[in-house]
């Protein structure tokens, strides 16, 4: 039984295939298995396959129809079958150096998922690098926020690995690359291990600066590289001290334009942040529904109890007194209740306010909507995209109702100062896409600000508050797995 299997996936590349499938099956570990995988595969390519096939008998082809985007469901449900240690993955238009294979195993020795250093071969004939250690936070974070660092026929891992996944290949939205789509999965799995190579043994060539060419011209440039491979001449003295420098310099660029980030080490799936800002003073913490652990970690760190532990209560965070101190609130979905503290430290509810419908799923946000100088209370129905913002704590205070964002969307509300006024304003966050949507006013309409910000689908959880030296609230996105708080602005 092979150890390792090498997935290439194709649909329109043709005669490269024959290029890519080559350099997989010339490895200097022969205990290996390849597998193309068609995805409304070109009659051309089909033969190429066919012919791979017929030449050497570790080679496997599943013919499937096009699927959407570049059929990862296909992908996926070959691994689920998998026998292997293993899987490589391989383009179907880039070489593998014959050590990838051995270089991988060794880096899978002792990690989960691994990658040797990524090199692409400029269309002058120059090899560039791409530097990344996702040992490092920062390199994490470049790739959770869309800066693809390894391209497909760079990574491998471990099918166990692959089984711990949420997902495992799934068809990937528009817009973002599928291989990264995958890597995040990666990510977000609390006690992955990762290797990151610094020996080169895949050489990648970008398809998008190669369109203009001929099949001709693309075969001729792999041969080239393909024999260069096989003549031993080391790929890694081809990548220039002034190209490591360059790739460097890039890091810096895009490391300093990318958000900063603060991280806690108490990351955990069932802890849900709260931040509010009050002046220059920002407070942040977690809260744990499940043991009713209330834990602030800006200004200071300390920790008490409030409120029923396992009763899956929402927090809130803001000045309830107006005494410049913003703390701790909860709220009760099946009884439509808010419960607000007034100190850093636990006991009972200072104030009980009855708000929203019983048992209706509504959002609880908190925010000073009219400048008052004190924080009251809001409500976001999801189903019928409605705001429901109360002036004061007053108990017979009035709501104001307003409507933002569709129906039925899946949006998650946020509340800033997004203009600097001193009145909180309205937004929200739609995980499906990484956008965040700000209101200016306290009206129903459209978005003032649109942007995005962060990964999508990873479930982290939006909040908002005064990162930086300004009058003004941006925000932010807490991923449980990682215990990291991400700031777009500044850092705290």
């Amino acid at each position: 039984m092979p150890s390792a299997t090498i997935l290439i996936p194709t649909h329109d590349h043709g005669r490269l295939l024959t290029r890519s499938v080559r350099s997989a099956l010339e490895q200097t570990v022969a205990d290996i298995e390849v597998v193309i995988v068609g995805d409304g595969i070109s009659e051309e390519g089909r033969d190429a396959a066919r012919e791979m096939m017929r030449l050497d008998g570790r080679v496997r082809f599943l013919d499937a129809p096009k699927g959407k985007r570049h059929g990862e469901p296909t992908r996926h449900a070959i691994l689920a079958e998998l026998e292997t240690d293993f899987v490589c993955y391989l383009s179907d238009d880039d070489l593998l150096l014959p050590d990838h294979v051995a270089q991988i195993r060794h880096l899978l020795g002792s990690a989960d998922f691994a990658h040797s250093l990524p090199c692409y071969v400029q269309v002058d004939g120059e090899i560039g690098v791409w530097n990344v250690d996702l040992n490092l936070d920062v390199y994490r974070d470049l790739l959770l926020f869309g800066h693809n660092r390894i391209p497909l026929s760079a990574a491998a891992h471990t099918c166990e690995a692959y089984r711990r996944l949420p997902h495992g290949w799934r068809t990937t939205p528009p817009g973002v690359p599928t291989d990264l789509f995958m890597w995040q999965q990666f990510l977000d799995v609390p006690g992955m291990r990762f290797a990151s190579g610094t020996h080169p043994t895949v050489l990648h060539f970008p398809s998008p600066e190669r369109r203009s060419w001929t099949v001709e011209a693309r075969l001729d440039e792999l041969d080239r590289w393909s024999r260069r491979a096989a003549e031993s001449r080391p790929i890694a003295g081809l990548i220039s001290v002034a190209e490591r420098a360059a790739a460097l310099a890039e890091d810096r660029h895009i490391v300093d334009g990318l958000t900063r980030s603060k991280r806690f080490p108490m990351g955990g799936a069932n802890r849900l942040p709260f931040a509010r800002s009050i002046g220059k003073k920002v407070v942040l913490g977690l809260y744990e529904p499940a043991t009713g652990l209330v834990e602030f970690l800006e200004p200071s760190s300390h920790k008490f109890q409030f409120g029923p532990p396992g009763a899956g209560w929402l927090p809130v965070c803001g000045d309830w007194d107006g005494d410049g101190n913003a703390t701790i609130g909860l709220y009760d979905q099946d009884a439509g209740v808010f419960f607000l503290h007034n100190s850093m430290s636990g006991g009972d509810a200072d104030v009980t306010i009855s708000f929203g419908p019983q048992g209706r799923r509504t959002i609880p946000l908190a925010g000073d909507w009219f400048a008052t100088g004190k924080d009251s209370v809001g409500l976001y129905d999801p189903h019928h995209g409605m705001f429901f913002l109360r002036e004061s704590l007053a108990a017979s205070s009035p709501a104001l109702a307003l409507e933002f964002g569709g129906e039925g969307r899946g949006f998650v509300p946020v509340a800033g100062d997004w203009t600097g006024t001193g009145s909180s304003r309205i937004g929200l966050y739609d995980p499906a896409s990484g956008y965040f949507m700000l209101r200016h006013a306290l009206q129903s309409g459209v978005a003032d600000e649109f942007f995005g910000f962060g990964p999508i689908e990873r479930g982290w959880e939006p909040f908002a508050c005064r990162w930086s030296d300004t009058s003004k609230d941006d925000v932010g996105l807490y991923a449980a797995a990682s215990g990291a708080f991400y700031l777009r602005s500044g850092s705290l």
